[in-house]
C-alpha cells in the first residue's frame, strides 16, 4: 500500500505538471482555447492571469484527489476493523475444530484391531471393530453448535470410513475362502495397516487444511495491524 506522503507528493506533482503545461502552451500559442484571450487580443488576459485562473480552478480538484488518496486507506482500515470480530470468530471455530479432530483421531487409534484365532469369528470381529472405531471417533469429535467445520469433519469421516470398513470385511472373507485358516493373522495385520494408513491420510488432509486457514487469517490480521 502507498504511504499517504507518497500519494500527496504524487498528487501535488501531477497538479503542478498540468499547470505548467497550460502555462507553457499559452506562452507558445498565445491562445490555447482554455483562457479568455480572443483573436482580437485582450489586454486584461495575460499568462499570469490565465495561470492564476487555472490554479484556482484546479486546486479544488487537487484537494479532492488528495482527500480521496488519504481517505481510502482509512476507509480500508475501518472496514478491516469491522471485519475483525468475524475473523476472530472463525479462528476460534477452527481451533475448536482442530481440537475435536485430534480428540476423535486419538480415540480412533486407541481401538484395537481384532486378532481372532478362529476363522468363523474373524469377520464378525472385524465388523465389531468397525462399529467401535466409528463410534469412538464420532463420540470424541463432538459436534459444537454454530461450528460447521466440525459437522463437515464428522460427515466426511462417515463418507471416508464406510467404503474402508466394507473393503476390509470383503477382503477378509475372500482371503478365508481362498486360504482357509492359513496365515490369517498376517492378513489381519495387513488390513489393520491399511486402515491406519487411510485414516492417517484422512486426518492429515483435514488437519493441514484447518491449520493453513488459521495461519492465513492470523497473517491477514497481523499485516493490517502493522500498516
Amino acid at each position: 500500500m502507498f504511504k499517504s506522503s507518497n500519494i500527496l507528493a504524487f498528487s501535488f506533482g501531477a497538479g503542478v505538471t498540468v499547470l505548467l503545461m497550460l502555462f507553457i502552451g499559452y506562452q507558445i500559442d498565445g491562445d490555447t482555447g482554455l483562457c479568455t484571450l480572443e483573436a482580437a487580443g485582450n489586454a486584461a488576459e495575460t499568462p499570469a492571469t490565465c495561470f492564476r485562473s487555472w490554479l484556482g480552478a484546479l486546486s479544488g480538484w487537487v484537494a479532492a484527489i488528495s482527500a480521496f488518496a488519504i481517505g481510502w486507506p482509512t476507509l480500508k482500515w475501518l472496514r478491516f476493523q469491522a471485519q475483525l470480530p468475524e475473523f476472530q470468530k472463525e479462528i476460534d471455530q477452527i481451533s475448536k475444530s482442530i481440537e475435536a479432530l485430534q480428540e476423535g483421531a486419538g480415540a480412533f487409534d486407541n481401538v484395537a484391531f481384532p486378532v481372532s484365532q478362529r476363522d468363523d469369528e474373524i469377520v464378525q470381529d472385524i465388523k465389531q471393530y468397525n462399529r467401535k472405531a466409528a463410534s469412538a471417533f464420532l463420540d470424541k469429535c463432538v459436534a459444537v453448535p454454530n461450528i460447521p467445520e466440525i459437522d463437515a469433519i464428522r460427515s466426511e469421516f462417515r463418507e471416508f470410513f464406510k467404503p474402508v470398513r466394507l473393503r476390509i470385511v470383503k477382503e477378509m472373507r475372500n482371503y478365508l475362502n481362498e486360504h482357509q485358516n492359513r496365515n490369517q493373522l498376517i492378513k489381519q495385520e495387513e488390513l489393520f495397516d491399511e486402515v491406519e494408513e487411510k485414516f492417517a491420510s484422512f486426518y492429515d488432509q483435514r488437519y493441514k487444511t484447518l491449520i493453513n486457514r488459521r495461519k492465513e487469517l492470523n497473517s491477514h490480521i497481523s499485516n493490517h495491524r502493522l500498516r
